[in-house]
């Protein structure tokens, strides 16, 4: 697994609202894919997308984020004013697995591996082959989403 470790630049993210922020200092980043039922539910999507680095790298901002023991082993962290899902830890590990989509719009972003596949369903595993189309009404949507960065 070290060798799937890549340097990265530093980068932010932050939940829905803005209440919890967090930095994260340049250094090695492991990108992965999740298809387990735990990340499926806890995500509220098919996967989580995952950008693991080590606790070190990380600055809290802003409001702390809650955090819900997901299993005897994790804990997952979350903003307790919007929802928003925004990491995933194992109990002592040293390493935080931040949900990707929470990270800065243009973090680069290339997952290596899809652990626990076994649990994805079969529809997503070609999810790029659905066509692609414009959202209805998107034009008038006005978001409430703290803006980015």
């Amino acid at each position: 697994m070290q060798s799937e470790f890549r340097d990265r630049d530093a980068t932010a993210g932050m939940c829905q609202c803005g209440a919890v922020r967090y930095r994260i200092a340049a250094g090695p980043a492991l990108e992965t894919i999740c298809g387990c039922r735990m990340c499926q539910r806890a995500s509220g999507n098919f996967v989580s997308a995952f950008y693991m680095v080590a606790d070190d790298q990380v600055v809290w901002e802003g409001t702390p984020p809650a955090i819900f023991a997901s299993s005897d082993v994790a804990e997952r962290g979350f903003c307790a004013a919007c929802g928003t899902p925004l990491y995933f830890r194992e109990t002592g590990s040293g390493w935080t697995e931040f949900l990707a989509a929470t990270l800065r719009q243009g973090t680069p972003f290339d997952p290596k591996a899809h652990v626990r596949s076994a649990d994805t369903p079969a529809w997503a595993t070609h999810i790029g082959d659905i066509p692609v189309r414009d959202a209805e009404g998107a034009a008038v949507t006005r978001s409430h989403q703290a803006p980015e960065e």
